[in-house]
């Protein structure tokens, strides 16, 4: 369900620490397996943070006017920048799922040249919570544990299940490379 809903989504809202303070900017991306592959400007503001700090959070969602239509992903884990070989697998993955980012020789040489300076980027999520408030307010994707209490974070057998404060759903915190398998 989550390497689906990554795949069906473009753009997702990296949020970054820097001098300045927090920062959230939306950046286009490709997904393969828990990772999220982007291309940015060495300059652009979320990009001088990375460069100081590779922690990061993401969120990638619907855009709705109903609390029982939240549906998204947000996550957290580190961002690294990508050379060499790394960078050409990463530029044809972002190519397969936006062709103006192709093979630079089919491009339009406007875009050819923006591409030219920009740099490439993974982000590998450490932890994705899964958000779906159309299965009900308080709705818990996996079973609590005997004698655990909803309203506190515990341990659940596919992650961490824990109850949001001020009236959003529960959601499941789910190590990334546990729930992207099988």
């Amino acid at each position: 369900a989550v390497t689906d809903y990554l795949a069906g989504h473009n753009v997702m809202t990296l949020a970054t620490q820097g001098p300045e303070g927090p920062w959230a900017a939306a950046v286009f991306y490709a997904s393969e397996g828990g990772s999220l592959v982007f291309l940015s400007s060495p300059s652009s503001r979320h990009c001088r943070n990375l460069a100081q700090d590779a922690r990061c959070a993401a969120t990638i969602q619907e855009d709705c006017s109903n609390w029982a239509q939240i549906k998204g992903i947000q996550l957290e884990g580190r961002v690294v920048e990508l050379e060499g070989e790394e960078r050409e697998c990463a530029q044809r993955l972002y190519g397969g799922k936006f062709p103006i980012a192709a093979p630079l020789a089919t491009v339009p040489p406007a875009i050819f040249e923006a591409l030219a300076k920009v740099r490439w980027y993974r982000l590998l999520a450490d932890h994705i919570h899964f958000v779906d408030n159309s299965k009900g307010f308080g709705h818990l994707p996996c079973p609590l544990r005997q004698g655990a209490k909803p309203g506190r974070e515990i341990n659940s057998e596919r992650g961490l299940v824990g109850h949001r404060p001020h009236g959003v759903v529960d959601q499941v915190l789910f190590p990334a490379a546990g729930l992207l398998e099988g």
